[in-house]
């Protein structure tokens, strides 16, 4: 192995995604041993081991976490990447065409999308999405070449049409694993789901991460406020956006991480997660969500799921 493959760190992202040699196999559509043969290859180029037996279990190893950390970020950017690249496909009149602000998560703007399409949007319509910069979306949106736009940000009235706008409030909370949970006593787990120094300083104990959203965001802004606040600071921290990878290291006991709920669908999956504060969250955290007024796809509210968020809508006119 004469250089670093992609084929190798993809086969990797989905195995730690498993930690089982054969339901990853599965999932890539190849045999056992091929997937096996490809590991030990990624090893033998990186020259150190990604896994390791723990009390008889699959384990990644310290330095298979750090891969771990950077694949995430790789085929997140690369399904960022694929929809780009469809957002460049000719529009007609029967496309639905969202612009999502590139300082919120990747994945969470998909999963909110998708609650808001799947609830009011035609399934003959394509659908193109454009991530950019907060204000070339609102600039985008002011000359119509968005149907909705998605982002933390309070666009200026438009005068000559309306707009329907929806802020949604998300309770942020924090997720942590079971397996951490159950390795505490009644009164100290009692203690340690109220006090959030307590909780922290059990993950810096066990040597668990952290999971921060990507900087530059929103969400990690007000996550990196929060923690200001609090005595006791993770020792050490991952950054990720993609969804499914935060809850794959939170169910298997690498991390806490504080997330907006309940958006993520893929928490509503978790087996093994441990849901810790009150049910407004410690803070919440607000998007804007704004439809050109008139289109079949923006109804007076934009989504009836809005309602699980935020009782109030607005008309600007």
């Amino acid at each position: 192995m004469t250089m670093l493959n992609l084929k190798h760190l993809y086969y990797y992202h989905i195995f730690a995604q498993e930690l089982s040699t054969t339901k990853a196999a599965l999932r890539l559509r190849i045999s056992s041993p091929a997937l096996s043969n490809q590991l030990k290859e990624l090893e033998a180029y990186l020259g150190f081991k990604l896994t390791k037996r723990s009390q008889g279990k699959l384990a990644i190893t310290e330095l298979g976490k750090v891969v771990v950390h950077y694949t995430d970020r790789m085929f997140s950017a690369y399904d960022e990447l694929k929809v780009k690249i469809a957002s460049a496909s000719p529009f007609t009149e029967n496309n639905f065409r969202a612009g999502i602000s590139q300082n919120l998560g990747s994945r969470f703007s998909f999963d909110l999308l998708a609650l808001i399409s799947k609830s009011q949007l035609s399934l003959s319509q394509k659908t193109y999405i454009t991530f950019d910069s907060s204000d070339k979306i609102i600039s985008g949106f002011k000359n119509e070449q968005f149907d909705l736009i998605i982002g933390s940000f309070e666009p200026e009235p438009k005068s000559n049409s309306a707009w329907v706008y929806q802020n949604l409030s998300f309770p942020v909370r924090l997720f942590a694993p079971l397996k951490l949970m159950d390795t505490l006593d009644k009164k100290d787990r009692k203690l340690s789901e109220t006090d959030l120094n307590l909780m922290i300083g059990h993950a810096n104990a066990k040597e668990l991460s952290v999971v921060l959203p990507a900087k530059g965001s929103v969400l990690r802004f007000e996550t990196d406020h929060f923690l200001e606040k609090l005595k006791v600071l993770p020792t050490k921290t991952i950054e990720c956006n993609n969804s499914s990878a935060i809850v794959e290291l939170i169910e298997r006991g690498f991390a806490i991480g504080f997330v907006p709920t309940p958006c993520l669908l893929d928490f509503k999956l978790g087996k093994f997660l441990n849901v810790i504060g009150p049910s407004e969250g410690y803070w919440t955290h607000e998007i804007s969500v704004i439809a050109q007024k008139g289109n079949e796809s923006a109804p007076a509210k934009i989504s009836p799921l809005a309602d699980m968020f935020s009782p109030d809508s607005a008309e600007i006119q």
